[in-house]
């Protein structure tokens, strides 16, 4: 999009971008903390995010724990993706294919369980957001904890590719879900015995990986849909199984970790965080968070309150401030408790 900033300055037009959920309502909090920081000369050492979109605790009954309320394919496929963060001063960089061993159990909120991955690059934020200076800086994505371990038997089992399998194109003979997984682990035989074992030997003996595998049906004579590849192949059955059912309820949390220094002297941890419910039958906490917050923007907007033109990012206070207190007057908003040491 920033491709087309002078286009857009030289035509009088405005491109208003990252208004969802997260990104979206992640900045305006981060910035209006970090703006509030600056303005009372204080600094900013340290910036943690997380922020996912789950089913509710009692909805979150799969091996994944995890129900689907976006592309299911750029869920699984996301794993596959590199990521980079700046943390104690040092750049980190997990390479492709590596992001599941980059995960990390959450100390926050201990009654949802969570867990955390790293999403993407998180460096690219120090020098918008002002905090050229933080010694870290980090984003990533909330799951239940559960997730990782299974997601890494996927993987390593080979479902998560995305590249094409000669057994899974269109014109390929009908496949079974056991038969697949047997050509995956190189087995031959597809006695659920031995196939077992197979998988076993592969994940390193993780009963749990087996099991999560066997209660998705990826050992069932179930059949395979021809999509292509594996990844695309599991897309297909995932997204039938990982669904809301009627009366079931999603839940977005979002957490901000701020390390600021005071020209006291003074340390401060501040936490900024936001948990909002899906509606039983009704809205989900994710079409709330993302369709109301690009409203809200959408009406700053044809208001004529944004004067700016060309491609611009939600990162002050004209914008963020006006989106923030039409979100808190429905029932969209967040908890600031801060420590002091």
């Amino acid at each position: 999009m920033h491709a087309f900033d002078e286009a857009a300055r030289e035509r009088g037009l405005t491109f208003l971008n990252e208004v969802g959920l997260d990104p979206g309502i992640d900045h305006f909090l981060a910035m209006e903390c970090i703006d509030d920081v600056h303005a009372k000369g204080g600094q900013i050492e340290s910036f943690i995010s997380w922020c996912g979109g789950l089913p509710a605790p009692e909805d979150s009954d799969n091996p994944l724990r995890y129900k689907f309320s976006w592309s299911p394919y750029a869920v699984l496929t996301n794993v596959l993706r590199p990521a980079a963060f700046w943390e104690g001063g040092q750049n980190v960089e997990i390479p492709e294919g590596s992001l599941l061993t980059a995960a990390e159990k959450m100390d926050f909120m201990p009654g949802f369980a969570l867990e955390g991955i790293p999403n993407r690059d998180s460096r690219r934020y120090r020098v918008p957001y002002g905090i050229e200076s933080a010694h870290t800086v980090k984003r990533g994505t909330l799951r239940y904890q559960g997730y990782v371990n299974a997601m890494t038997g996927l993987l390593k089992i080979g479902l998560i590719n995305t590249e094409p399998h000669p057994r899974l194109q269109e014109d390929s003979a009908p496949l079974q879900w056991c038969d697949l997984m047997a050509m995956l682990v190189a087995q031959t035989d597809v006695r659920e015995t031995n196939l077992r074992s197979s998988i076993l030997r592969i994940v390193g003996g993780d009963e749990q990986k087996l099991r999560a595998m066997e209660d998705l049906g990826l050992l069932s004579d179930d059949p395979v849909a021809l999509k292509g590849s594996p990844v695309a192949a599991l897309c297909d059955k995932l997204a039938g199984m990982l669904v809301y059912g009627p009366g079931e309820r999603d839940i977005v949390v979002l957490r901000h970790s701020f390390g600021i220094k005071w020209p006291s002297g003074k340390d401060e941890t501040r936490n900024i965080s936001m948990v909002l419910y899906g509606e039983r039958n009704g809205q989900s906490a994710m079409a709330m968070t993302v369709g109301i917050t690009t409203a809200f923007a959408a009406k700053l907007m044809l208001n004529g309150a944004i004067q700016r033109r060309g491609v611009i990012l939600p990162f002050t206070s004209d914008i963020y401030s006006p989106i923030l207190a039409d979100l808190n007057k429905v029932g969209i908003f967040s908890v600031t408790k801060s420590i002091y040491h």
